[in-house]
């Protein structure tokens, strides 16, 4: 299991925000041990950088983070990108099902723009089975599709929060 290391919620300003507003980071940077990460076994993960946060919506970069770690398993097969994407999603904590919907119209958005253009990601092939990816993401999120997320890759997203 991969357990998430975030700052403190108290880096937040303390006047008021919109409900929507949290801590985004904007870039994904983390520190991960220079080591094989194992099934089973406990891994710290760091999220770093945090000189470029701001308020902002939660769910882009949540979004891009699930996203990003999505593709390495479309165009790579890593399974311990889906390994950190579940980690992820428990330790960032998905707070309600409206949440879910929203973090994974962003992935998929971020999939079919962005994780489309990387050439050294992955052959043209597989950068098209991306690209379906995003717009089979995009499509079921904003059908409010759970059952189609409950039953593949990202059903992470809907685990209840513990």
């Amino acid at each position: 299991m991969v357990t998430w290391v975030l700052p403190s919620k108290r880096l937040i300003s303390q006047r008021p925000v919109k409900m929507f507003s949290q801590l985004a980071h904007l870039t994904c940077s983390i520190l991960i041990p220079n080591a094989t990460i194992q099934e089973g076994t406990e891994t710290l993960v760091f999220v770093i950088d945090w000189e470029t946060s701001q308020l902002g919506v939660s769910n882009i970069d949540t979004g891009q983070m699930i996203a990003d770690l999505y593709r390495l398993w479309l165009c790579r097969g890593l399974e311990t990108a889906l390994w950190v994407l579940r980690g992820f999603c428990k330790g960032y904590g998905i707070v309600s099902e409206e949440h879910a919907f929203r973090t994974t119209i962003h992935a998929g958005v971020h999939l079919i723009s962005r994780g489309t253009i990387d050439r050294e990601m992955g052959t043209m092939d597989e950068l098209e089975v991306v690209a379906r990816a995003g717009r089979n993401i995009l499509l079921n999120a904003y059908r409010k599709d759970r059952k189609w997320f409950e039953d593949g890759d990202l059903a992470c997203l809907f685990d209840p929060v513990a």
